[in-house]
């Protein structure tokens, strides 16, 4: 398989990361005019959000997953000094992936909790 072939699956994830970047400034912005977190679950840019963290999710397991790919690929071609350093790649690449990706999970499970409760409760947030 050529190099550039095996990069190009990388290069389609570019416009889900600007996609995370672009949500993720909105979310903050939205954020800073918003009294409460409830309320601003409550408004429309909780759909955004939860979009922006299911996407981080996807992304990030897709990019551990193709490194730890590419990473162990090259390890059957590499001498045996580089095999160790190219374990310990896949092992950090596993570790990173896995982190970033519950964290979004957790976010995008609370933020759909949140917003689920204060519409089928009718709960109105006080503010401190």
């Amino acid at each position: 398989m050529e190099i550039g072939k095996r990069w190009i699956f990388f290069a389609l994830l570019a416009p889900v990361a600007t996609f995370e970047l672009a949500g993720a400034l909105a979310f903050i912005a939205f954020g800073t005019i918003t009294p409460t977190a409830a309320e601003l679950v409550s408004i429309g840019p909780a759909s955004v959000f939860t979009a922006v963290q299911a996407a981080a999710a996807g992304a990030d397991i897709t990019i551990a997953s193709g490194l730890v790919y590419l990473l162990y690929k090259s390890r059957e071609n590499a001498l045996k000094g580089s095999r160790t350093i190219l374990q310990k790649l896949v092992i950090l690449s596993i570790n990173t992936g896995i982190w970033t990706a519950l964290f979004a999970i957790f976010t995008f499970i609370t933020v759909c909790g949140v917003s689920c409760y204060t519409s089928v409760m009718g709960v109105e947030p006080k503010s401190i």
